[in-house]
Formats: structure tokens, C-alpha cells, sequence
């Protein structure tokens, strides 16, 4: 039997029973065709300092007989080799991460070849530097016969890099990749945290990685060169061309268009896409591919402002380049002062059109011998006051207001009342929103909502889906039908050229219409559903006319959007709520609208979006994660809470007010998925013999969700008897129901926040909750947490919850009073409007 463990991918052998200690690097090497160079690869490696290593050699279906050779000459009980038929780097590099050991995982290409003292020095750095996710050095570069041709630090400056958590993001998007694949050295832990190697990337899955890293991570760099890097016509750069520029478009290309990203970041990627672009169409065009190379030359033309400035850096050196720049700066000199023009003709009318408005009301006022009420006109102290002194605009999408009984309401009306009671710096809150979500604020907010100034949402309230029934349905089909018989009518009685022309225009239009439809019908009848041309149509559209445009009507104007928001003016500081991100973690816990609904919603955020804030630190996590914004950009704010939570009033009328006369669990959320309900019922059932659950009910509090068969569970369980559902409680009666429950669990696989977490911690009750996404933050990893997906575990901690003493109970009650008094602290410290007034400054 060979020493070299040979095993097919997804077959491994078991593991012997002796224990054998795991190494301290994983080698990982993914190998296509390598007889050339791997000799002198594995030789380098093998001849190390540093010898408490593994090495994983994914061989993707080579047929050189490289693998047989690798055997033959280099059999070592330290070497596995994977073998997979030849499916590309895609599926070779998320194997050989898969199957490593290591503590650490260094890569290393089959053409490239380390120093002695490589993972000697990184290790070393590794123990130093416990932060830092990823090790990487300078590097010699090398030609196909091993000769030096250089040094990767003759390229970049890596003593100006600033390699900090977040900073080292923005340094590989602002210079490139300026980490070379072999001196790469990263902390398994870490890699795995982030993703591990993206399945969707041939070529750039390397920088990917090091990008997701570098968001989350710091970096540290060897200045010592620890590597080869090889350069020769046979890499796969120098070949595929036409797979290496699509791969950085759709890296690059979300980022190039976020807002929340510095304009000097943006600026680079498009010089380093533009440069791909031209690279890549030289290249074709020496292959002689002429249509790949002209769709490459072709792409040129998404960066326009990129080519226009290539050409003012090309003809500055010129001499019609000074004579160019001046009538430059005239042009942007001359837009500047018509956009300040327009703004202020803008800003005029609204204030005549204002008047007029309140003119019926001051001559009701003298009608009946009041004094008119008179604005105080603007002194000139008021025009030369500092912006810190000058009253914050904040804008608020209100269109979540309409859903009173969602997580988004409780979170946009405490936010507001918030803003409404700040004073310095004093904020105008402008709440965009319909006539129910009117009410429905102005409710919860009493006295608070004095202030506010409320404006019609419009259009703003409506989806993509419903402006396509109403363009396409058969109610506007047949409206044009009619119309298209009267224009034939008219063109029979007075024949007119304009009115054929739009008659066979309208027919036309039509017929394509139904033909889609029928089409979509008939494509759905054969069980290959497709969404119809003219949805796809209005959704494009939908996506992209709402761009922020225009001047806002005051300085210092914030314009913060929920779910479904559009910004409005392009020179306002535009903020999005992103309370969490279930729908792409969990999206098999939401229904299908809800997750193409939000993945648009975050797509307009991403696009438009100067910062993000979320409401918890794992939320700020999952949101630099997955999707393409600036880590920089993402911020927390504490979750606001209903002025009742910070003293409390308990009374058990309340309790009784719902019927409930024995001893209770509480569970507070709407009856969905995500909110694991089935499996604390399971659990509930599990304690059906324990003395300490005698008599015991489990009362669910929410509205009703998408888990439409829920109750129908219920019915069919042991505990259904023991089990009430209360619908939507009053807001008053929730902190006494919180206080008097026996325990108040969360059992959710995903929150956000977790907001009945903190309601029940200020109202001090025993609260228990699942241990994973946000909800140890709130709770604090001393809590009672739990396993959500283990319903033993569910039971265990609720048992554990029910038997405290009384004496360790209210030790435990107290504990979470005072972990709710510090976030209230905490947001009376560093609540949203001084937030927001940091975000118009920065």
C-alpha cells in the first residue's frame, strides 16, 4: 500500500481510532496538468525549515501523469491527494480548503515555488500577530525557466498600505491585488468564517477571498521575500483572457457602482477595469478572436467618465491641454450655477404654493377677529449661523408605518420620537407616508408627534408588480383595444397618416403583449415556469428611473428609507435601514415574494446608499458579508425601545385581561418560520412530566405570518391544550405580561436584534434565547442560551429556567434589568440623532 493516502473527493477513509494531532499548516495545492513544474514545487516544500505541516493536492483530472509521478518521487505520509474530474479552480480550491487540518492553510500554486524559511517566518508572525487573519510577504518574480525578473515591492509601496481591519479592504480595491497567491497565509478559522473561496470565480477567487478577509480582518505583511511568483505565456492569464475580464467585471463592478464607497476608490476600480478591458481586447486580438476581442473593446464604453479622463491625461501633455481644462472648469462652473439657480426657483415656488395653501386659514383667522399668524422672517444672524447650529432635515420613508404589527414600526416609530425629542442639534423630522400610517404613528407616538411634519408618499408606495398590472392587465388591454377600433374608425372617415401609424403601433404592442403572456402560460403548463418579458421590462425600469436626482430643499438634509424607500435628491446624505438579513442567510424561511422583494430592496441600497445602519453588531457582520458596500459605511445604532420600557408598570390585571390564570412561558413574535416556533412546542412537550412544568402554559403572542399551517401543528401535538395563542396584545399590556411569565424565550434561528429580548429584559423578567445570530449580544453570553435547532436543548434550558430558586431567580431577573439599563444608557449616550448629525458631518 502506498504511504500517500489516496482519496476520491467526498469519499474519505475514517479516521483511525488512535488520535493523530492535527498539523499546524495545511499545504494547499491545486494541481491541472503540472509535470513541468511540480518537481521543483514539492522539492521547495519538502526542504522547509518548518516541517509540522500537511499537504492537500487537489488533482483537477489531469492526464500528463503528473499524479503518477508525484507518487512515484515524492511519496510522504504527509501528502493526500484529491482526486475530481477536471472541473476547474471553481471546485479545486473549496476541496482543498475543505480537506485541510491546519491551524493555518498556506496555498501554493503548482508552477510557483517558497523559500526555506517561508512558513518558519509566517508561522512565527501568525503566534505574534493573533488578529491579523492573513499573512503575506513580498515575493521574487521569476520566468519559466526560474530566472528573476523582478520583485513584487518594485510594484507597490507596501510600507504606505495600511493594513487594518476594514482599511485593508479599501487598499486591494484602491491599488489592486497586490497579494500574491503563494505568500498567502490565513488562519483556517478565519477563511471558513468568511465563505471560504467563492464557487462562482475561476480566476479571481483568490482576490475574493482576500476582500471578504480584509473586511472583516486585519492583514500583516513580511517585507523578506518568502516565494516565486512564475509569470510565463502558459499561466492561465496569458490564455483565457476572455474568462479572466468577465470574472473582475462581476467582482469589481457591483463595488464601482455603490455609493457608500469613496469616490477615489470608485475612481481606481474603473481605471483597473478599464485597464482589464484594453488588456484583454490586445490580447484577443494577438489569439485572433476577433468577436471576443470586439465585445472586450466594446465594454470600454461602460466607463465613460473613466475614458474621458484618460483622454484629459493624454492630452493635458499636449498643447491644447491647458486651453481644455480651462473650458472644463468653465462648463462645471456654469452647471454649478444653473443647478443653484434651478434649486433656488424650486425652493421659491414651494414657498408661494405653502402660502397659498395657509392663505384660507388666515382669512379665517381675521373672519373671525384673530390676530393672523405671521412667521418670523429670517434675521441675518439666522442666514450666518454655523452648520453645527442650523436644524437637521431628516426625511424618513414612512412606508412601513401602513404595517402596524411588524418589527419595522416598532423600530421607525421609536426612531422618530427620538429624533422628534432631540434638541441639540435640533432636528425638522419629514415623515413620507400614507394616511394610515399617519394615524397609526401618530397613535403610538401621542404628544411626540406634535412636531412632525407629514408629506404624501405618492408613488413611493407602490411596487414594480403592481405598476405592471396596472400597464398590462386585461382592464388596460382592453382600454387599448377600444382605443385602437376608434383610431381605425377615425382613419376609415378622414384617412390620416399619423393616426395608421399609431393604430398598427398600438396593434402591434398588443399582439407582443399577448404573446408573452401566452407564452408564459405555456411555458408554465410544461413545467418550466419563465416571468414574462413585460414584467422583466417594468422591473428594469422600476429599478432604474428612481435614482436620487435633483437639489434637496434645505442644507443639512438627511433622507434616511426602510424596505421599499426611494431617495429623492442626490446631494442629500442618504441613509438605509437594514434591520437584518434573513431573507439571504435563511431564505427557505421566507416566502418567495418576501426574498426577491428585499433582494431589490438591497440592491437599490447598495446602489444609492451612502451609509447603512443596522441595529446589532452580528447584523453589521452579516451585511459586510453579503453584499458589495464599504465596511466603513455600515454602522450600528442602538435599537430604540418605547419610553414604558425604562420604568415599567407592572400590573396583573393585565395578565388576567387575557384569560390567563395559570403559571405561563411567554413567546412574543409573529407566528413564522424563522421564529421557531414548532420545535419550542415539541420542546413544551417534552416537559409534560416534569414537576416543575406542572400546570404550566405556553402563551404565544404575535401576529399571524406566513406559516399558514401552524395552527393546524398545533392541533395535532400533546401540549395543544396547554398552549395559547393571544394574536396581537395591546403595547401597554406587554410589560406586565413579560414580568410575570414563569420564563420568556426566543427560540428564533435568525434575528436582527430581537427586540421582545430587550422589552423583557427592561421589564425584568427571566428571558432565555437561542445562542446564535444576534441574540447573545442582547441577552449577553452569561444568559440562558440555547441550541434553537436541538429541541432537547430548547427543553433543557427552559427546565433549567423553571427550577432556579427563588433566591437565584431574582438574581438572574436583576441581571437582566441591569443589561437592559446599559444598552438604555447606551442610547440615551449615543441615540440616532447625534448619530445622524456625525454622518451630515463625515
Amino acid at each position: 500500500m502506498t504511504p500517500i493516502a489516496l482519496r476520491q473527493q467526498h469519499q474519505r477513509e475514517p479516521r483511525s481510532s488512535i488520535a493523530v494531532p492535527a498539523p499546524i499548516v495545511s499545504v494547499a495545492i491545486c494541481t491541472y496538468n503540472s509535470l513541468r513544474f511540480i518537481d521543483e514545487t514539492l522539492q521547495s516544500v519538502f526542504a522547509l525549515t518548518f516541517q509540522d505541516f500537511e499537504i492537500v493536492l487537489v488533482d483537477d483530472g489531469s492526464t500528463d501523469g503528473s499524479v503518477d509521478f508525484i507518487e512515484r518521487h515524492h511519496s510522504d505520509p504527509r501528502v493526500t491527494i484529491v482526486r475530481q474530474p477536471h472541473q476547474s479552480l471553481r471546485v479545486a480550491r473549496p476541496s482543498a480548503v475543505a480537506h485541510s487540518n491546519g491551524e493555518f492553510i498556506a496555498f501554493l500554486d503548482q508552477d510557483d515555488v517558497w523559500l526555506p524559511n517561508k512558513l518558519e517566518r509566517q508561522v512565527a508572525a501568525g503566534r505574534a500577530s493573533e488578529d491579523a487573519a492573513l499573512i503575506f510577504s513580498d515575493c521574487w518574480l521569476i520566468d519559466d525557466s526560474g530566472h528573476t525578473i523582478g520583485r513584487l515591492s518594485d510594484q507597490y509601496d507596501f510600507s504606505a498600505i495600511d493594513l487594518a481591519a476594514g482599511r485593508a479592504h479599501i487598499e486591494l480595491l484602491q491599488r489592486g491585488c497586490f497579494i500574491a497567491y503563494p505568500t498567502a497565509f490565513v488562519r483556517t478559522a478565519a477563511l471558513r468564517s468568511v465563505g471560504g473561496f467563492n464557487h462562482n470565480y475561476q480566476y479571481v477567487s483568490d482576490y475574493d477571498l482576500w476582500l471578504r478577509l480584509a473586511r472583516r480582518y486585519s492583514l500583516k505583511f513580511i517585507a523578506e521575500p518568502l516565494a516565486k511568483y512564475r509569470i510565463h505565456e502558459s499561466q492561465f492569464t496569458q490564455r483565457h483572457p476572455e474568462i479572466t475580464l468577465p470574472e473582475h467585471c462581476a467582482l469589481l463592478r457591483p463595488i464601482l457602482r455603490s455609493s457608500s464607497y469613496p469616490r477615489q476608490v470608485r475612481v481606481a476600480i474603473g481605471d483597473n477595469l478599464l485597464g482589464q478591458h484594453r488588456l484583454a481586447w490586445r490580447r484577443l486580438l494577438r489569439q485572433r478572436r476577433f468577436r471576443l476581442a470586439a465585445r472586450a473593446a466594446l465594454g470600454i464604453c461602460r466607463y465613460p467618465d473613466r475614458v474621458r479622463d484618460s483622454w484629459r491625461h493624454h492630452l493635458g501633455a499636449t498643447t491644447i491641454g491647458p486651453a481644455l481644462e480651462s473650458g472644463i472648469a468653465t462648463y462645471h462652473r456654469g452647471k454649478d450655477v444653473i443647478a443653484r439657480g434651478s434649486a433656488q426657483t424650486i425652493n421659491h415656488v414651494r414657498r408661494v404654493i405653502q402660502r397659498l395653501r395657509r392663505a384660507p386659514r388666515r382669512l379665517v383667522r381675521v373672519l373671525r377677529g384673530q390676530a393672523p399668524l405671521i412667521r418670523r422672517a429670517s434675521t441675518e444672524s439666522d442666514v450666518l449661523q454655523s452648520a453645527a447650529d442650523m436644524p437637521i432635515h431628516v426625511w424618513i420613508d414612512g412606508g412601513p408605518l401602513g404595517r402596524e404589527q411588524t418589527g419595522y414600526f416598532n423600530l421607525l416609530s421609536e426612531l422618530i420620537r427620538r429624533l422628534a425629542r432631540h434638541q441639540s442639534p435640533a432636528c425638522i423630522v419629514h415623515v413620507v407616508t400614507q394616511a394610515s400610517g399617519r394615524q397609526a404613528l401618530l397613535a403610538r407616538l401621542g404628544t411626540d408627534g406634535s412636531s412632525l411634519r407629514f408629506h404624501a408618499i405618492g408613488w413611493r408606495a407602490v411596487h414594480w408588480s403592481q405598476i405592471h398590472r396596472l400597464l398590462f392587465g386585461w382592464y388596460a388591454q382592453l382600454l387599448i383595444a377600444l382605443l385602437s377600433l376608434g383610431m381605425i374608425a377615425v382613419g376609415i372617415a378622414k384617412p390620416n397618416s399619423i393616426v395608421v401609424g399609431a393604430v398598427i403601433v398600438s396593434t402591434v404592442a398588443q399582439m407582443a403583449v399577448l404573446l408573452d403572456e401566452l407564452g408564459a402560460e405555456l411555458a408554465e403548463a410544461l413545467g418550466r415556469p419563465r416571468q414574462r418579458y413585460a414584467a422583466r421590462l417594468v422591473r428594469f425600469l422600476w429599478r432604474r428611473l428612481p435614482a436620487p436626482h435633483g437639489r434637496a430643499p434645505t442644507h443639512n438634509t438627511i433622507e434616511i428609507i426602510f424596505w421599499r424607500g426611494r431617495f429623492k435628491w442626490d446631494n442629500s446624505c442618504r441613509i438605509a435601514i437594514v434591520q437584518d438579513m434573513t431573507t439571504r442567510i435563511h431564505p427557505e424561511l421566507h416566502t418567495e415574494g418576501n426574498v426577491v422583494e428585499f433582494d431589490e430592496f438591497l440592491g437599490y441600497v447598495q446602489r444609492h446608499a451612502q451609509t447603512i445602519v443596522t441595529v446589532s453588531e452580528q447584523s453589521r457582520l452579516d451585511i459586510i458579508d453579503r453584499i458589495a458596500v464599504c465596511p466603513s459605511s455600515v454602522s450600528v445604532f442602538p435599537m430604540p425601545v418605547h419610553p414604558q420600557y425604562v420604568q415599567p408598570h407592572f400590573s396583573s390585571g393585565f395578565v388576567a385581561w387575557h384569560g390567563i390564570v395559570n403559571r405561563y412561558v411567554l413567546c412574543v413574535g409573529t407566528v413564522e418560520p424563522r421564529k421557531n416556533l414548532r420545535r419550542l412546542v415539541r420542546a413544551f412537550e417534552l416537559l409534560k412530566e416534569e414537576p416543575a412544568a406542572g400546570g404550566l402554559d405556553l402563551v404565544l403572542v404575535g401576529p399571524s405570518g406566513w406559516d399558514s399551517g401552524f395552527r393546524e401543528f398545533l392541533i395535532g401535538t400533546d401540549a395543544a391544550s396547554r398552549v395559547r395563542m393571544l394574536g396581537f396584545a395591546p403595547l401597554e399590556h406587554l410589560p406586565s405580561l413579560y414580568h410575570f411569565a414563569s420564563a420568556v424565550i426566543c427560540p428564533s434561528v435568525y434575528e436582527g436584534f430581537g427586540i421582545p429580548v430587550l422589552e423583557a429584559m427592561c421589564s425584568s423578567g427571566v428571558v432565555l434565547a437561542s445562542r446564535i445570530s444576534s441574540l447573545p449580544e442582547v441577552l449577553g453570553k452569561d444568559g440562558i442560551l440555547f441550541d434553537p435547532y436541538d429541541t432537547k436543548d430548547i427543553a433543557r434550558a427552559l427546565l433549567g429556567a423553571l427550577t432556579l430558586s427563588p433566591t437565584d431567580a431574582t438574581n438572574y431577573r436583576r441581571r437582566c434589568r441591569q443589561r437592559a439599563d446599559a444598552h438604555l444608557e447606551r442610547l440615551a449616550r449615543e441615540g440616532a440623532p447625534a448619530f445622524l448629525y456625525d454622518r451630515l458631518n463625515g
